[in-house]
C-alpha cells in the first residue's frame, strides 16, 4: 500500500491507498481494508446461503407436487432466476474474495508487479516485504 496518495477516481488523500473499489465507489486503504474483506467475505457468505436456500425450495416445490424439476421451473420461474443468478455471482465475488484473503496471508510473497509496496502494508508479512 502507497502512504498518504490523492485517489484520481475519489479526489481526496487516502491513507495507505490500496485501490478504488468501483463496486463500492470508494477507495480502499489501510484505515478500511479490513472492512473490504469483511465485505467480501459475507457477500460470499450470502450468495451461497440464496443459492442453497432457492435450491432447496425448488426441490421441495417438485417433490410436494409430484412434478419434474423442469416443471416446477415453469411454475417458479423467479426462484430458478434466483438460484442461477446468485451461482453466477459466487464465480467472480469469489475469486475476488480469494485472492484478498491469499494477498493477506503473512506467507504471502509479493510478485514483482507489487514490490513497489510499503513495509507496513497490512496485508504483507515484514520479511516478504524486506526481501
Amino acid at each position: 500500500m502507497r502512504d498518504g496518495l490523492p485517489s484520481r477516481q475519489c479526489d481526496n488523500c487516502v491513507d495507505g491507498i490500496d485501490h478504488h473499489c468501483a463496486y463500492l465507489h470508494n477507495c480502499v486503504g489501510r484505515n478500511n481494508y479490513t472492512s473490504f474483506i469483511a465485505f467480501l467475505v459475507f457477500t460470499v457468505l450470502s450468495l451461497i446461503w440464496v443459492a442453497i436456500w432457492s435450491a432447496v425450495y425448488l426441490w421441495r416445490a417438485a417433490v410436494t407436487r409430484g412434478l419434474t424439476f423442469r416443471a416446477v421451473l415453469g411454475d417458479e420461474a423467479g426462484s430458478g432466476v434466483v438460484f442461477c443468478l446468485s451461482l453466477v455471482l459466487l464465480l467472480p465475488v469469489g475469486s475476488l474474495m480469494s485472492y484478498h484473503v491469499w494477498v493477506r496471508e503473512p506467507s504471502f510473497c509479493s510478485p514483482p508487479a507489487l514490490v513497489d509496496r510499503s513495509a507496513d502494508a497490512p496485508f504483507l508479512h515484514h520479511a516478504c516485504a524486506a526481501s
